[in-house]
């Protein structure tokens, strides 16, 4: 097999904003948009509210069998919720951690929530 398998984490409450994105419409209101079906292509998909202790057991189960693992929350946010790299390193020693953010790790806007539409 070539490709890896992902499964992209998205909130219950809060799915990703591509979803609702693209140029047709009745696929926007599906929550199917054309960005969403661009960027989510052969990945998989499950809903985890990571502020509830059996979805973070969830996550954990899934990491336990990972490569990598992608975050994107603001800095600090997933160690406050016990799966930054320190805990899920013991859960996976060979885990790939990668952290980003979308205002970076340092500076004024580091800590700043992202926008929604």
């Amino acid at each position: 097999m070539l490709g890896a398998d992902v499964i992209k984490v998205e909130h219950p409450d809060d799915p990703d904003q591509s979803r609702s994105s693209g140029t047709d419409q009745a696929l926007n209101r599906r929550g199917m948009g054309t960005g969403f079906l661009t960027q989510a292509s052969n990945k998989r998909s499950i809903a985890l509210d990571l502020k509830k202790e059996e979805d973070r057991e969830v996550l954990k189960k899934l990491v336990a069998t990972a490569d990598v693992f992608v975050e994107n929350y603001r800095p600090g946010a997933f160690e406050a919720l016990g799966l930054g790299y320190e805990a899920l390193s013991v859960i996976n020693p060979r885990l790939i951690y990668a952290s980003f953010s979308a205002f970076g790790r340092r500076g004024r806007a580091a800590f700043r929530p992202p926008t929604t539409t």
